[in-house]
């Protein structure tokens, strides 16, 4: 069960993170310290996905007569993507464990064709046009998956004490060889630094990518660049206002241990990860002030979706567990993890098939739990009997239940960390649903009056932005705004005049100045 105890520290802004707010989680699983802050290799699998996403814009514009792809088809596919590699046989929560597995994080790789992408896309073009564009997409993905491994075939560094499997006496005389390298690098470091950030023909080693980091806007904006083998900064280069990126460090520095490599490298890439997968409206957050407001009856809860990005708490599972652990994350809650107490939150991606699992995988965990356990389940109201709300509904384990009108409420955007504003309106009603075993119920009482009045008063704007407009701003009025205030389209210019042709870069989007 979490335990939570008051640090006397307070370096972060409450608006970010709850910094003040210790939990301790006792896990059982060992510490495995994965090599995956390749910052060339991420680099290179941000590419891929992005030009694996252009490729689906071409086929859409190519077989689909002038129509446009539902939105969000393509994220909703890497998201079913990711919850069945979880969730396979020999899954591994974010198909990253082992060399073989390693180049299939983000890229989709299954060898058919997926049935809901497929049916996703019939809803608007003809059912021979969805399936020619989903099996080309498909197969784009699998040549994708497989440059990136040909080209990082290792993709991590096996955790120390881990069994050979392979030719031991080759193995044992490689690493002594990489040992006297080292050895050898650290020597000339010492004795010539100069010459030591300097390859052969006067170019950094390829197998050394390094980052770097630069403070912009007097310390709001933080870039961080990887470097090519000449020394220079390769694009596109990683963004985030300078709260979170101290939010980051003071995350590794309480959770990262001596194996887990360079904080800024790590910083690089679980940023390039998560730009990859675009779909911010994917990786909302629960207010701030809706944890503040719950803490009082449900304590410290452990987020079971969020990024060290956007928690509340240094405590929660992730999507990448093996690159986040050392800021914080237990996991994956889709992974082989043991949770048999404790009081949680789990506010899932909006994709049908992740939230219908998530609420099998709570029922059954509340089933087995021999202590006492709690979910605070937040999910769209969208209706209907397969909704995941529904499911919730038809629960034995329901304690409380309250819905939240789209037009009341907001989120923590999932780009809180590189956009102005960090909050955007609901697109739909939100149900927030407690189900709580027995043990449960009575360690953390809450009935349905007192979440719906704390569910009202916390998750509206005001209550989570002291310098909120006093008049109510629809989605539609956010998504006006433009992407550097939050938004997702540029403003229309004035009519009369005529609207001047600008050079769009998806990833300049990136570059927006922090609150």
């Amino acid at each position: 069960m979490p335990q939570a105890q008051r640090s006397s520290t307070h370096n972060i802004k409450m608006e970010i993170w709850n910094s003040t707010t210790r939990i301790e989680r006792p896990t059982t699983e060992a510490h495995e310290a994965y090599d995956l802050c390749d910052a060339g290799a991420e680099l290179a699998r941000f590419n891929a996905l992005k030009s694996l996403r252009s490729v689906f814009a071409r086929l859409v514009t190519t077989h689909g007569g002038g129509g446009k792809a539902p939105p969000l088809a393509f994220e909703r596919w890497l998201a079913r993507s990711a919850l069945a590699r979880a969730t396979a046989p020999d899954g591994d929560c974010d198909g990253e464990r082992g060399a073989r597995a390693a180049p299939l994080a983000l890229l989709p790789a299954a060898p058919s064709v997926d049935g809901q992408l497929v049916a996703d896309l019939a809803r608007s073009f003809s059912r021979d046009a969805a399936l020619a564009i989903a099996e080309a997409v498909s197969a784009q993905g699998r040549s994708a998956a497989a440059r990136q491994a040909a080209s990082y075939p290792g993709g991590q560094r096996a955790r120390s004490g881990a069994p050979q499997t392979a030719r031991p006496g080759r193995e044992a005389r490689g690493e002594a060889r990489r040992r006297r390298r080292r050895l050898a690098r650290a020597r000339l470091r010492r004795r010539c630094p100069a010459r030591a950030r300097r390859g052969r023909g006067g170019r950094r080693p390829a197998a050394a990518c390094e980052v770097s980091v630069a403070r912009k806007r007097g310390g709001k904006v933080v870039v961080l660049s990887a470097l090519d083998d000449a020394g220079d900064a390769r694009k596109p280069y990683m963004t985030l206002n300078g709260a979170h990126f101290d939010k980051l460090v003071q995350l590794h520095g309480r959770h990262g241990r001596p194996g887990d490599g360079d904080v800024h490298a790590r910083i690089f890439c679980l940023l390039a990860r998560y730009e990859a997968l675009r779909g911010a409206g994917f990786q909302c957050a629960v207010p701030g002030a809706a944890f503040d407001g719950l803490e009082a009856y449900l304590g410290p809860t452990v987020e079971c979706f969020a990024s060290p990005l956007n928690c509340r708490f240094e405590r929660y599972y992730s999507a990448f567990p093996f690159l986040e652990r050392p800021f914080g994350s237990l996991g994956s809650f889709f992974g082989d993890v043991a949770i048999d107490g404790g009081s949680f939150e789990a506010n899932p991606p909006f994709v049908p098939e992740v939230m219908a699992f998530m609420v099998d995988r709570i029922a059954a965990l509340l089933e087995a739990a021999s202590g006492p356990l709690s979910f605070l389940v937040v999910v769209p109201d969208w209706g209907g009997g397969s909704s995941a709300a529904g499911a919730c509904r038809r629960s034995r384990f329901l304690r409380a239940r309250h819905t939240v009108r789209a037009a009341d409420h907001v989120f923590a955007d999932g780009a809180q960390h590189r956009v102005a504003d960090r909050y955007r309106p609901s697109s739909w009603d939100t149900a927030v649903l407690l189900l709580q075993n027995d043990s449960g119920a009575a360690t953390w009482p809450l009935d349905t009056p007192t979440l719906a009045a704390t569910m009202r008063r916390s998750f509206t704007r005001a209550a989570n932005d002291p310098k909120a407009p006093a008049k109510r701003e629809d989605l539609q009025a956010w998504e006006r705004r433009g992407p550097a205030r939050g938004g997702k389209r540029t403003p229309a210019p004035p009519a009369g005049k005529p609207k001047k042709k600008k050079a769009r870069n998806d990833d300049a989007a990136f570059f927006v100045e922090a609150p």
